[in-house]
Protein backbone atom coordinates (compact mmCIF):
# COMPACT_ATOMS: atom_id res chain seq x y z
CA UNK A 1 0.00 0.00 0.00
CA UNK A 2 1.53 3.34 -1.00
CA UNK A 3 1.10 6.65 0.84
CA UNK A 4 -1.82 7.81 -1.33
CA UNK A 5 -3.72 4.57 -0.74
CA UNK A 6 -3.11 4.83 3.00
CA UNK A 7 -4.47 8.39 3.06
CA UNK A 8 -7.51 7.40 1.00
CA UNK A 9 -8.26 4.52 3.38
CA UNK A 10 -7.82 6.69 6.46
CA UNK A 11 -10.00 9.41 4.94
CA UNK A 12 -12.77 6.89 4.22
CA UNK A 13 -12.66 5.45 7.74
CA UNK A 14 -12.51 8.85 9.41
CA UNK A 15 -15.42 10.13 7.32
CA UNK A 16 -17.57 7.23 8.53
CA UNK A 17 -16.48 7.77 12.14
CA UNK A 18 -17.22 11.49 11.87
CA UNK A 19 -20.72 10.89 10.49
CA UNK A 20 -21.37 8.22 13.14
CA UNK A 21 -20.09 10.53 15.87
CA UNK A 22 -22.40 13.30 14.77
CA UNK A 23 -25.46 11.08 14.55
CA UNK A 24 -24.96 8.84 17.58
CA UNK A 25 -23.57 11.29 20.12
CA UNK A 26 -21.48 8.63 21.90
CA UNK A 27 -17.83 9.58 22.55
CA UNK A 28 -15.36 8.17 20.03
CA UNK A 29 -11.58 7.99 20.30
CA UNK A 30 -9.32 7.67 17.26
CA UNK A 31 -5.69 6.65 17.75
CA UNK A 32 -3.04 7.42 15.14
CA UNK A 33 0.18 5.54 15.89
CA UNK A 34 3.09 6.99 13.88
CA UNK A 35 0.91 9.97 12.94
CA UNK A 36 3.28 11.19 10.23
CA UNK A 37 1.83 8.48 7.94
CA UNK A 38 -1.83 9.39 8.55
CA UNK A 39 -1.72 13.12 9.32
CA UNK A 40 1.18 14.27 7.14
CA UNK A 41 2.38 17.84 6.84
CA UNK A 42 2.02 17.96 3.05
CA UNK A 43 -1.65 17.03 2.75
CA UNK A 44 -4.44 16.69 5.24
CA UNK A 45 -7.67 15.20 3.87
CA UNK A 46 -10.59 17.64 4.34
CA UNK A 47 -12.48 15.39 6.76
CA UNK A 48 -9.38 15.06 8.96
CA UNK A 49 -8.81 18.80 8.90
CA UNK A 50 -12.44 19.32 9.94
CA UNK A 51 -12.12 16.77 12.74
CA UNK A 52 -8.98 18.39 14.07
CA UNK A 53 -10.52 21.83 14.10
CA UNK A 54 -14.13 21.08 15.12
CA UNK A 55 -14.19 17.34 15.90
CA UNK A 56 -14.50 17.87 19.62
CA UNK A 57 -18.01 19.14 18.95
CA UNK A 58 -18.87 15.71 17.58
CA UNK A 59 -17.67 13.87 20.72
CA UNK A 60 -14.56 12.71 18.89
CA UNK A 61 -11.15 12.63 20.59
CA UNK A 62 -7.93 12.13 18.66
CA UNK A 63 -4.78 10.64 20.15
CA UNK A 64 -1.67 10.72 18.01
CA UNK A 65 1.98 9.92 18.54
CA UNK A 66 5.06 10.38 16.42
CA UNK A 67 8.80 10.43 16.74
CA UNK A 68 8.97 12.93 13.87
CA UNK A 69 6.86 16.03 14.65
CA UNK A 70 8.33 17.88 11.64
CA UNK A 71 6.52 15.43 9.35
CA UNK A 72 3.11 15.79 11.03
CA UNK A 73 0.39 18.29 10.12
CA UNK A 74 0.83 21.57 11.96
CA UNK A 75 -2.96 21.60 12.42
CA UNK A 76 -2.70 18.52 14.64
CA UNK A 77 -0.12 20.09 16.93
CA UNK A 78 -1.66 23.56 17.04
CA UNK A 79 -5.14 22.21 17.86
CA UNK A 80 -3.99 19.81 20.59
CA UNK A 81 -5.21 20.35 24.13
CA UNK A 82 -2.22 18.41 25.46
CA UNK A 83 1.19 17.69 23.95
CA UNK A 84 3.75 15.38 25.51
CA UNK A 85 7.28 15.86 24.20
CA UNK A 86 9.92 13.23 24.70
CA UNK A 87 13.61 13.42 23.99
CA UNK A 88 14.22 14.88 20.52
CA UNK A 89 17.50 15.80 18.86
CA UNK A 90 16.74 16.61 15.22
CA UNK A 91 16.59 20.37 14.75
CA UNK A 92 13.75 20.10 12.19
CA UNK A 93 11.54 18.32 14.73
CA UNK A 94 12.35 20.81 17.48
CA UNK A 95 11.70 23.77 15.15
CA UNK A 96 8.37 22.29 14.04
CA UNK A 97 7.23 21.99 17.65
CA UNK A 98 8.58 25.42 18.50
CA UNK A 99 6.50 26.95 15.69
CA UNK A 100 3.35 25.51 17.24
CA UNK A 101 3.93 25.55 20.98
CA UNK A 102 6.79 28.00 21.45
CA UNK A 103 10.24 27.92 23.05
CA UNK A 104 9.34 25.13 25.46
CA UNK A 105 10.21 22.74 22.60
CA UNK A 106 13.90 23.69 22.91
CA UNK A 107 14.06 21.74 26.17
CA UNK A 108 13.44 18.40 24.38
CA UNK A 109 17.14 17.50 23.91
CA UNK A 110 17.75 17.83 27.66
CA UNK A 111 15.16 15.21 28.63
CA UNK A 112 16.22 11.84 29.95
CA UNK A 113 14.80 8.55 28.76
CA UNK A 114 11.25 8.22 30.11
CA UNK A 115 10.83 11.96 30.76
CA UNK A 116 8.30 14.04 28.88
CA UNK A 117 7.39 17.71 28.83
CA UNK A 118 3.67 18.11 29.42
CA UNK A 119 2.41 21.12 27.49
CA UNK A 120 -1.05 22.67 27.45
CA UNK A 121 -1.87 25.95 25.73
CA UNK A 122 -1.05 28.81 28.07
CA UNK A 123 1.62 26.92 30.04
CA UNK A 124 4.69 28.83 31.17
CA UNK A 125 7.57 27.99 28.81
CA UNK A 126 10.13 28.98 31.44
CA UNK A 127 8.96 26.29 33.86
CA UNK A 128 7.72 23.27 31.91
CA UNK A 129 6.03 20.39 33.68
CA UNK A 130 8.23 17.31 33.43
CA UNK A 131 6.46 13.94 33.72
CA UNK A 132 8.14 10.57 34.13
CA UNK A 133 6.57 7.50 32.59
Amino acid sequence: MDDDEILESVESIVERVYIFGLSDGEPIALVFDEAQFFLPQQYLPPVLKRMLTVGRHANISIFANTQRPALVSKTLISQSDEVYIGQLFLSNDIKALEASIGPIARKAPTLKLGEFIEYRPGDNAEHPKIKKF
